[in-house]
């Protein structure tokens, strides 16, 4: 875990754009595409600011004396959904992109944040292939994070 100050919880916008705090990282999302990422807290001035380690470069947020966080302009949440599995042991799963675009603005936190959010514009769900040796199963749909590390968790049915 980086040093420093660490956030709790999660905040989300009318926009869509959600994040979503842990002791390692900050899951940004945004529709089906989900991107965790570490994160610092830095004092500028009079502002303090969370900055997300983005690629090609760093993304930042106003954190707000009400506790509120804040940002301009529109974001992209580069993600990828498991889509099926392989024999592979190594490589259980395999995945496909899931790309979308969510305006920023103010985020809230627990109850406070929006619970109608404006549906983003993503890339369509790709097809899902069925399980080997099981024709009939109906596959599961994972999201997980596109951060150098996989994490899954079971679901029952489709």
């Amino acid at each position: 875990m980086p040093p420093g100050l660490r956030l709790n919880g999660r905040y989300a916008g009318e926009g869509g754009f959600s994040l979503t705090f842990h002791r390692e990282s900050v899951t940004l999302g945004c529709g089906e595409a989900e991107q965790a990422l570490e994160y610092s807290v830095r004092h500028n001035g009079n502002n303090t600011m969370l900055v997300v380690k983005g690629t090609p470069s760093p993304v930042s947020f106003q954190l707000m004396p009400d506790g509120s966080i804040a940002g301009e302009g529109t974001i992209q949440v580069n993600g990828r959904m498991i889509t099926g599995t392989t024999q592979d042991v190594n490589n259980p799963f395999v995945f496909s992109p899931r790309v979308a675009s969510c305006t920023v603005g103010r985020l809230l936190s627990g109850d406070a944040a929006p619970r109608s959010l404006v549906p983003p514009a993503s890339t369509p769900p790709a097809t899902m292939p069925t399980p080997a040796g099981n024709p009939t199963a109906a596959p599961r749909r994972h999201i997980i994070a596109d951060c150098g590390r996989t994490r899954s968790s079971e679901s029952p049915g489709g």
